[in-house]
């Protein structure tokens, strides 16, 4: 019962102090949540059934997958940030890339065959770090410059 009463003091505190902040936070720990399916459970699944026939040329297409994916994020980035800077754009940005990568991650979970699931994969992970880029933007929208320090901290 006093950690319930020191999580609610804490939360009202940085409340008062900025209420884009709280919701940002809610944001990174759904991304946190979405990274460790990405990251950990997805490749083991995909390598242990990609493997399961000993063809390397299985492998070979799910690394050309992630490497794909990241190739694509990192060329749209500079595109997308500048696109992002328009008034209002950010936001729709971010919710956009968010539901592609929630939507195709849950897709995935129904897909029958190891091609759809890859495409599925090269996907989330675009609407991942899509959404991530983003979500590093909205700091300095959050708060006040002189409140920087507390906010960032």
């Amino acid at each position: 019962m006093r950690q319930w009463k020191k999580i609610t003091l804490f939360f009202s505190i940085v409340w008062r102090i900025s209420h884009a902040y709280v919701l940002l936070m809610l944001a990174s720990v759904l991304l946190v949540g979405a990274q460790v399916l990405l990251n950990v459970l997805l490749p083991k699944f995909l390598i242990d059934e990609l493997t399961g026939a000993l063809r390397g040329t299985y492998l070979l297409l799910y690394a050309g997958a992630i490497v794909g994916s990241n190739l694509i994020i990192a060329l749209l980035s500079p595109l997308l940030g500048a696109i992002g800077d328009f008034r209002g754009m950010k936001k729709k940005l971010f919710a956009g890339f968010l539901l592609l990568g929630l939507v195709f991650t849950a897709a995935m979970a129904v897909f029958d065959s190891w091609q759809l699931m890859l495409v599925g994969l090269v996907i989330s992970r675009i609407g991942f770090s899509g959404s991530c880029l983003f979500y590093d933007s909205f700091l300095t929208d959050v708060t006040a410059p002189e409140r920087m320090d507390k906010v960032s901290a």
